[in-house]
């Protein structure tokens, strides 16, 4: 309960910041939703590349080692290869890992029937900040687990790029052999 005049009073009776808070609350609770998108698709692009190189890898073995022909790999691009295909299927896994599905806090039915029932005729401002609490809430779980999927995703990422320059390496010692 409020008594006119103060800051809570004022505040509702000039609008207050409530509503821009919440609307803001909920455009940072949107974005990380869309965040969370983003870092999934983005694994998928890593499989998904990380398997087409690991595939071209395994053609150039194939080429290079053919029974018909002379030529040997060196063991320098027979181990620069083992390292690019470890790597690739590093970059695959850890990419498959943040996709995996992960918790996140969310609003459970009975917490709003118990507010449906029990809080139903509270001030609006009362509701509205309760209502931001929760979405912060919600908000901090998601950027938390975001963080791990995006530090997955850098971490496949930087496997891919390391297992490109291992190609990249043993493609120089066969053609300088």
């Amino acid at each position: 309960m409020t008594t006119r005049g103060t800051s809570t009073d004022l505040a509702t009776q000039d609008g207050g910041g409530a509503r821009t808070y919440a609307t803001y609350i909920n455009a940072e609770l949107s974005a990380e939703v869309a965040r969370k998108t983003s870092l999934e698709q983005r694994a998928i692009t890593v499989i998904t590349t990380s398997s087409a190189l690991a595939t071209l890898l395994f053609g150039l073995t194939a080429l290079a080692t053919r029974e018909t022909q002379t030529y040997h790999l060196d063991d320098e691009a027979r181990y620069a290869l083992v390292v690019a295909l470890s790597l690739f299927l590093s970059a695959a896994l850890t990419a498959l890992a943040t996709n995996a599905p992960l918790f996140y806090d969310e609003v459970k039915v009975d917490q709003l029937r118990q507010v449906v029932s029990e809080r139903w005729n509270d001030p609006e401002s009362t509701a509205e900040q309760q209502v931001a609490f929760t979405r912060l809430k919600v908000l901090a779980d998601a950027r938390a687990k975001n963080g791990r999927k995006a530090w997955g995703l850098e971490a496949a990422l930087g496997c891919e790029v390391l297992a490109v320059t291992a190609v990249a390496v043993a493609v120089g010692f066969i053609l300088l052999g």
